[in-house]
């Protein structure tokens, strides 16, 4: 019995997490500057909204710089680009 409640409890958490990174590439919380992966550990308590990166990036917000740090370390490097 407790194997078939953990189980269930598992595939509702992955569905959640699906169909969360199904509404777009990233989330945003409500007032939140920065964009995250729908895994993220610093939004994972937080109600959030997915969205495409391309509409995140269009209101002006950041990757986070933890689940996306790479994401972020690009856009640094091309902005240092552009200014030069």
């Amino acid at each position: 019995m407790v194997k078939k409640l953990l189980v269930a409890g598992l595939c509702a958490a992955i569905l959640t997490i699906s169909s969360v990174a199904m509404a777009g590439d990233v989330v945003v919380t409500k007032r939140g500057k920065r964009y995250h992966a729908a895994t993220c550990a610093l939004i994972l308590s937080k109600q959030t909204t997915g969205m495409d990166e391309q509409q995140a990036i269009a209101k002006g917000l950041k990757p986070c710089g933890k689940c996306l740090s790479d994401k972020e370390d690009k856009d640094n490097k091309s902005n240092k680009k552009e200014k030069k």
